[in-house]
């Protein structure tokens, strides 16, 4: 594995610094996938069919991979256990997959795997050494990596030069640039003596020193601070200086989102099996400047809960209350009405819905209900309604590539973005479109369909998942045996 990843890099930086003429070009077809064709002619001379090819430069062979993925910023990840590595030459022969050597890779290094360890090849090194239990790109990926050993992390930049130690048992962010640094074992939140906090920029420097800091969801140059007052945990906000912007006043917060953060007073966590709530109290808007937009009120206005922020908007409920008892799929908010907050602080849709759920793809299911008659419609971000309410439906699930399915009370159909009936209800069960086609169940067996209705898979198999890593891949189980599957429905390999 050693050699084999140390040969496959040597040859990449070398080809790329050399840049000699080349025959062949790599292009991207309208699918995603990436094959060959003549710099001159422009004719396609290896099919596209991989999920990224390197370019042959000068040399005859090249890299070729199926089931990487990209990350942005020309970060590309290879890390999960089904990725193939294949050489190819210019005849689109194949030979021997390298399996999972390489986990990522940027323009500047390589982050490669071997016998359970990681390791970075730099340019112009000349060996390749596995020495830490674990690296992975910061997120969102600005350019860094947190590398991990012995339990103690550590960061690198994008040139694999080491700019923080490894000496912190936690190193946090939530956009890249600005990272909480942790030493000491505890609730991250929980601001004790032998918790140490302090907070460092991309670069590594050190801008506030570790101390007994209650430091929590840095972003965008601001920073949650929790302070123990009177025995219970108030929330603030500083920079990342560590200066006041907020005093610790709040009860509990969200995180950050386009300069604002949800805030509430006299309001608790609650546990739902595993999932934490922070519930009842008063809810309002407060930007990062420490202005309230909308202030936290037990008078008229009273808004009793929110959720964070999801695609630029904000869930919130008036006169609902909390019920832990509740079935997760029935709500776990009962009575009130529902409506939305903007990125900006504004209330876009008041609250005079009965059930709303959060925007997914643009798009936010909202009900009416008077008496037994239940009605379900969409609302965009402006607030209006782009499809009208109906009680034609006992549910519809959240829209995907233009269609959702949708519940009679017998069978799932699909609809579109109008409103109207895409595909006619005659399945048992119908999940969402994911690149183009959607698993659908009859007489308790699952098969593919396409956005016109019609099968691609017939239904045969107990179980079918798509594979997010290969596009047009699905992980089946018949009769107790797991194995892949392609549109064709062709056995790819077992799991």
């Amino acid at each position: 594995m050693k050699k084999s990843l140390l040969l496959l890099t040597t040859l990449y930086f070398l080809s790329a610094q050399i840049m000699l003429a080349q025959d062949l070009i790599r292009f991207m077809d309208k699918s995603g996938f990436w094959g060959y064709k003549d710099k001159k002619t422009d004719k396609v001379k290896i099919k596209a069919e991989w999920d990224y090819a390197y370019e042959f430069d000068s040399s005859k062979t090249t890299r070729v991979c199926k089931g990487c993925r990209n990350l942005g910023l020309d970060l590309w990840d290879f890390s999960n256990e089904n990725v193939l590595i294949y050489g190819i030459d210019k005849n689109g022969v194949t030979f021997e997959p390298h399996g999972t050597g390489t986990v990522y890779e940027t323009d500047h290094l390589i982050i490669g795997r071997s016998d359970g360890l990681y390791g970075i090849f730099r340019e112009g090194d000349v060996e390749f050494i596995p020495q830490y239990n674990k690296i992975e790109p910061t997120y969102p990926f600005a350019g860094n990596f947190l590398i991990m050993k012995d339990n103690l992390w550590g960061m690198i930049n994008s040139k694999g030069d080491i700019v923080l130690p490894m000496e912190y048992n936690k190193i946090s962010s939530d956009d890249g640039n600005y990272f909480i640094l942790q030493k000491g074992e505890n609730n991250f939140l929980n601001p004790k003596k032998e918790i140490k906090r302090g907070i460092a920029n991309k670069n590594g420097k050190i801008l506030v020193p570790l101390g007994d800091n209650g430091f929590s969801n840095i972003s965008n140059g601001v920073c949650i601070l929790a302070k123990t007052i009177g025995g219970k945990l108030k929330y603030g906000i500083v920079d990342t200086l560590n200066r006041e912007i907020v005093p610790s006043k709040y009860d509990n917060v969200y995180s950050f989102y386009n300069g604002l953060i949800p805030v509430c007073i006299n309001c608790e966590e609650v546990y739902v099996g595993d999932n934490l709530w922070i519930v009842h109290g008063s809810w309002g808007i407060v930007d990062k400047n420490g202005k309230e937009i909308i202030a936290p009120s037990e008078g008229k206005g009273k808004i009793d809960q929110m959720l964070s922020f999801q695609e630029g908007m904000v869930w919130f409920c008036q006169g609902c209350r909390f019920d832990k008892t509740s079935n997760w799929r029935k709500g776990l908010w009962k009575g009130g009405k529902y409506g939305f907050i903007d990125s900006l602080g504004k209330i876009i849709v008041p609250a005079i819905y009965d059930s709303a759920q959060i925007f997914i793809n643009g798009l936010a299911k909202v009900v009416i209900q008077k008496n037994k008659i239940r009605k379900i419609g969409f609302i965009d971000r402006t607030g209006k309604e782009v499809i009208p309410l109906t009680d034609k439906y006992k549910d519809i699930t959240f829209f995907n590539e233009g269609l959702a399915a949708a519940f009679t009370g017998r069978k799932f159909a699909y609809i579109d973005l109008k409103g109207n009936e895409a595909i006619p209800a005659k399945f048992d069960e119908a999940e969402n479109f994911y690149n183009g086609y959607a698993v659908v169940t009859v007489n308790e067996k699952k098969g593919l369909i396409n956005t016109k209705g019609e099968f691609i898979i017939i239904p045969e198999y107990e179980t079918m998942y798509p594979d997010h890593w290969r596009k047009d891949v699905y992980e089946v189980r018949k009769n107790e045996d797991k194995f892949w599957v392609n549109l064709k429905n062709e056995k790819i390999f077992d799991k």
